[in-house]
C-alpha cells in the first residue's frame, strides 16, 4: 500500500499536538531528537526539505506538526509526494540526473488549516483535486464530547464537579505528552519483533483484517472511498495485532471501533460514498445556477443579453437550462467532462437525446438551426444527493 497522511485539523489547544508526540512515542523520543519536541517534526520547511524528511522516516510514521506552515504553492505538491514516495527529479552540475530520493510513509499531521484551504491559498490558481483528498486525509481532530481530541478525560482532583470537559481534556493532554517524553521508543520495535515472529499468520491476519474492514464500512463504494477504508482498515489490523501481541493494554476491538469512529467522520465531512468529481461538479453547477440564473440565462423570446451563459426554458413542474458545448467544457474545466455529462445524465440531471447521449439537439431563439447543448433539469438538480444517487 501506498502511503496516506493522516491530518488532524481543528482550533488551537483541543490536543492535536499532544496527539503528534504521543504517536511518535511508538518509535522515539527526546533522546532520540533531541529537546521537548522528540520525535515530532514542522511542517515549516522547503518541499524539498519535507522530502528529505521523508527518507529519513522511510517505513516508520513522520509526525509533522502545524500544517500551516507550509506555503499554499508547496501543500498540493507535498500531498500527492509523501503519498506516491518518489521525490522531484533533479539535475546535478554536470548535467546528469541525480538519484530521486524514495520513501514509504504514513504521515501523522496536524494544522488548524486544512489542504483544500491551504491550496486556496496559492498565488495561483489551484484547486482541491479528489486524489489529493484520499491521500491526504482530512480529520476533524475535535471528538465532538467536549474533552477536545478525546472521548472522555478523568474528572479533575480538588475541582468543583470535577472541572469543566474542556479543562479535562487539556489536563489528559499534558499528562500524556508528560509520559510520551518519559518512556517511548518500546512499543514499535515490540510489535515488529511479534509480527516477524510469525510473518506469514501475521500477515494473513492483517488482510483478513482490512478486507473485513473495507467490507463493513464500504463495499460498493467508489474505488476513491474504498482506498481511504483501506488505510483505516490497515491501521485498524495494525492496533488489533499489536492488542493481541500484549503491546497495548486494550480491550479486542477497540483498534477497530476507533478507526470505524474516524472513518465514519471522514465519510460524513465528505458528503457520501460516491466519486468526488461529480459531486464537485453538481456542486459547481448548482452555484453557477444559483448565482447566475436570473440574469445570464437568455428566455426563448428574450432580448439577447451580455455575457450569455445560456438559456433558460420553463416546462409545467420544472425549469430548464441549456449549455452550448464550449460553454459546458468550460464550467467543467479541470474536470473529466465527458465522465462527468454521463453520470449526470444518468442521475437525470442532464436530459437524454433519442439515442441515449448526455447532450441533445435543439432550437434556440437568436442562433439559425439546430445545436447541441447539455439540458439541465433543474428540479433533478435539486434533487440529487451530490454522491449517494
Amino acid at each position: 500500500m501506498e502511503g496516506t497522511v493522516i491530518h488532524f485539523r481543528g482550533g488551537s489547544s483541543i490536543g492535536k499536538t499532544s496527539m503528534l508526540v504521543i504517536a511518535g512515542s511508538v518509535w522515539g523520543g527526546p533522546r532520540d531528537q533531541g529537546g521537548l519536541n522528540g520525535y515530532k517534526q514542522s511542517w515549516q520547511a522547503t518541499a524539498n526539505g519535507i522530502e528529505g524528511l521523508a527518507e529519513a522516516h522511510c517505513n516508520l510514521p513522520l509526525c509533522l506538526d502545524e500544517l500551516s506552515l507550509v506555503s499554499g504553492e508547496d501543500a498540493a505538491r507535498v500531498a500527492y509526494q509523501l503519498a506516491g514516495g518518489i521525490g522531484r527529479t533533479r539535475a546535478l552540475k554536470s548535467g546528469l540526473t541525480a538519484p530521486r530520493l524514495e520513501w514509504r510513509v504514513l504521515v501523522v499531521s496536524s494544522g488548524e488549516t486544512s489542504l483544500a484551504d491551504k491550496i486556496i491559498e496559492a498565488r495561483t490558481s489551484n484547486r482541491h483535486m479528489p486524489g489529493q483528498a484520499v491521500r491526504f486525509i482530512d480529520l476533524d481532530a475535535d471528538a465532538a464530547r467536549g474533552f477536545g481530541a478525546f472521548d472522555d478525560a478523568p474528572k479533575l482532583p480538588d475541582t468543583p464537579d470535577g472541572g469543566t470537559p474542556r479543562d479535562r481534556g487539556a489536563a489528559l493532554a499534558r499528562d500524556l505528552v508528560d509520559a510520551a517524553q518519559a518512556c517511548f521508543g518500546t512499543a514499535g520495535p515490540a510489535f515488529v519483533e511479534a509480527f516477524i515472529a510469525d510473518r506469514n499468520d501475521s500477515l494473513a491476519q492483517a488482510r483478513l483484517l482490512i478486507d473485513e474492514f473495507v467490507g463493513r464500512h464500504a463495499s460498493g463504494a467508489d474505488g476513491q472511498v474504498q482506498r481511504v477504508a483501506r488505510t483505516f482498515g490497515l491501521l485498524a489490523a495494525a492496533g488489533e495485532l499489536a492488542i493481541a501481541y500484549r503491546v497495548f493494554p486494550w480491550p479486542e476491538g477497540e483498534a477497530v471501533r476507533a478507526a470505524s469512529r474516524c472513518f465514519a467522520d471522514w465519510l460524513s465531512d465528505r458528503g457520501g460514498t460516491g466519486a468526488a468529481e461529480i459531486a464537485q461538479a453538481i456542486s459547481h453547477l448548482r452555484a453557477t445556477i444559483e448565482r447566475h440564473g436570473a440574469s445570464r440565462f437568455q428566455t426563448a423570446h428574450g432580448e439577447t443579453i451580455r455575457d450569455r451563459l445560456g438559456f433558460i426554458r420553463y416546462t409545467e413542474g420544472d425549469t430548464e437550462y441549456l449549455f452550448l458545448p464550449e460553454i459546458w467544457k468550460s464550467l467543467m474545466a479541470g474536470r473529466d467532462a465527458s465522465r462527468i455529462s454521463r453520470e449526470l445524465a444518468a442521475r437525470g440531471i442532464l436530459k437524454r437525446d433519442a439515442e441515449g447521449r448526455p447532450n441533445r439537439k435543439e432550437r434556440l431563439d437568436g442562433l439559425k438551426g439546430t445545436h447541441r447543448v447539455y439540458v439541465v433539469s433543474l428540479a433533478a438538480l435539486l434533487a440529487d444527493g451530490g454522491q449517494d444517487a
